[in-house]
């Protein structure tokens, strides 16, 4: 009996050490996951990519082609992708042992048609002569809205560098549209204009009857162009406006006032 019961308690200790053994053992541990995904853009395209179902810091690691891609962090989980050159990035995003790692195909820029210029509107036909569109009164810049303009418009250029983007350049037309949907915004804090009207329908007012594309960023409450930029940088939808490679002008609208949140901002992009 007492050999059976020391033969059952060695069995039992090498049983015991085995499992500890295996515990041990380097290629026991569990494996960081990695997930692949692919994603196809266009050179000069800016796509914002969110990594979801997580609360840790996601950090971003280009694996190859770091050349071809930019890449801006927007917060903990996200970040903006601007394709630079034709080609193939391998881009990763781990959180704690988990990696996703994308396959980035970059093709290249579809080719704009001529850039012709899109009528905003084409008149029914008539065997009259039409008559010149009214033109909207002209909205009173002071020097200050005039000097924030060019610093805005400075602060916008130095992101656009940044990006490997083409600067922007102010156009009077378009300051003036930006001026008058900036004091509108003290109505109507909307991309809608307080008659109802899309924002875009000041062109006509202004003497813009044309465009190939453009585009809106509206704020309040920022005292200062620095201030207002960096809301507007840091906010997907504004951000790709002023990083889009689509626009070749911008306005700058600014207006102060006692009421509300007494400093309104209207910035306008057209080509």
């Amino acid at each position: 009996m007492r050999k059976e019961s020391k033969m059952k308690r060695t069995a039992a200790l090498l049983l015991t050490l085995a499992l500890v053994l295996s515990v041990l053992t380097p290629g026991s541990a569990a494996e960081a996951k990695t997930v692949k995904k692919n994603i196809s853009m266009r050179v000069r395209e800016l796509k914002h990519l969110t990594i979801k179902n997580t609360k840790k810091r996601v950090v971003w690691k280009k694996l190859s082609g770091k050349n071809k891609i930019h890449l801006y962090k927007d917060g903990k989980r996200a970040v903006f992708i601007l394709a630079k050159k034709k080609g193939t990035v391998r881009l990763q995003a781990k959180m704690g042992k988990k990696k996703i790692v994308y396959k980035i195909t970059i093709k290249e820029a579809l080719l704009v048609p001529d850039e012709t210029p899109i009528p905003i509107s084409t008149p029914a036909p008539t065997s009259e002569p039409t008559p010149e569109p009214t033109l909207a009164p002209q909205v009173t810049v002071t020097e200050e809205a005039a000097n924030y303009e060019k610093e805005v418009l400075r602060l916008v250029n130095v992101e656009r560098s940044k990006a490997g983007l083409s600067e922007l350049s102010l156009y009077s037309k378009l300051s003036q549209a930006s001026a008058i949907r900036a004091n509108e915004l003290l109505e109507s804090f909307s991309h809608t204009r307080p008659s109802g009207e899309k924002c875009f329908s000041v062109f006509k007012e202004v003497g813009i009857n044309s465009y190939y594309a453009c585009g809106e960023n509206i704020a309040m409450g920022q005292k200062t162009p620095e201030q207002v930029v960096d809301a507007w940088m840091n906010s997907p939808g504004h951000r790709a406006n002023i990083l889009s490679w689509k626009y070749r002008y911008m306005g700058l609208g600014f207006c102060k006032t006692d009421q509300g949140m007494k400093y309104y901002w209207a910035q306008m992009f057209w080509s």
